[in-house]
């Protein structure tokens, strides 16, 4: 995890204060086979996996543990965010008035290659020694997902301290969430009207929503005056952005393991399966399915 912060304030007067700060941080987690080097073809598994998706297939024996490394494997991702935010305190009077603006990008690079290396089944023992398999299957595309999202505020809150022990606090808040995009157009919607999947690109893959204006108020009372029993009360609206992982979840799966609501079922169960035999995966271009019956 990588973190970079850096933050400037300067007196513009003697009751004004503005501070600048800027912040970028990066996560990543990675999950690879310790055979990610192995190639199963030098011993006549011809897989046609490469790269990151080189090592033996999962390989099921009957009721023994399998060998190759778990199906989910080759699997990573980098959550990173930029955030600036421009914050302007002025002390006037009995007023403490704050305002300012936010802006944050939020990306996130995935790949997961889920079954890429293949699978093989084999009934029992004596079948895997003969080499002869009962069934197996095996995932190819192009697995890599890059989203973004950019996101705007602005704010204004004023603390007015009515007496010595009673201080309002009023505040306006106002929140854009851009929407979320896929960096290379990969993003696909379904229309129930025709049963047809569509390619999203950079166009829209739902409606923006301007709505998000968020009052804020809040009361303190000092009770007895001696600052030793305050009563406080407060109401606000807040509101929050889409999770990626919501959109980053439609990885080669059929369709019932997908977690997000943007490809919901909304066609009979017989046209929601993601994936066909030779054919691209429905929601992410790219895929390939294959399998095998002995």
């Amino acid at each position: 995890m990588q973190l970079v912060s850096i933050s400037y304030v300067s007196i513009m007067g003697p009751s004004v204060v503005n501070e600048a700060r800027v912040g970028w941080n990066r996560f990543a987690e990675g999950f690879f086979p310790q055979d990610r080097h192995f190639d199963p073809s030098t011993i006549g598994l011809t897989t046609g996996a490469s790269g990151a998706d080189l090592g033996l297939p999962r390989i099921n024996v009957g009721s023994f543990p399998q060998l190759g490394a778990s199906s989910s494997d080759t699997r990573h991702r980098i959550d990173a965010n930029w955030h600036y935010i421009d914050n302007i305190s002025w002390k006037h009077g009995k007023h403490d008035i704050k305002a300012g603006y936010e802006f944050r990008r939020t990306t996130v690079s995935q790949i997961f290659d889920a079954y890429f290396r293949g699978r093989i089944n084999f009934g029992d023992l004596a079948q895997f020694l003969q080499g002869t398999p009962s069934s197996g299957l095996q995932y190819s595309g192009d697995s890599n997902r890059n989203t973004f999202e950019n996101s705007h505020s602005i704010y204004l809150q004023d603390s007015y301290r009515w007496s010595s022990r009673v201080t309002l606090n009023l505040g306006l808040r106002y929140d854009y969430y851009g929407l979320i995009q896929e960096k290379h157009g990969n993003f696909t919607n379904f229309n129930p009207l025709t049963g047809a999947d569509i390619l999203v690109g950079q166009d829209r893959l739902y409606q923006p929503d301007y709505n998000n204006v968020a009052p804020r108020v809040s009361v303190a009372w000092d009770v007895t005056g001696h600052q030793r029993t305050v009563i406080r009360a407060g109401f606000g609206i807040f509101y929050d952005a889409y999770s990626q992982d919501m959109f980053e979840g439609h990885l080669p799966f059929n369709s019932f393991y997908d977690p997000g609501p943007a490809y919901s079922g909304n066609a009979p169960p017989s046209d929601l399966c993601s994936l066909r035999v030779g054919q691209p995966s429905r929601f992410w271009p790219g895929f390939q399915f294959s399998e095998f019956d002995v």
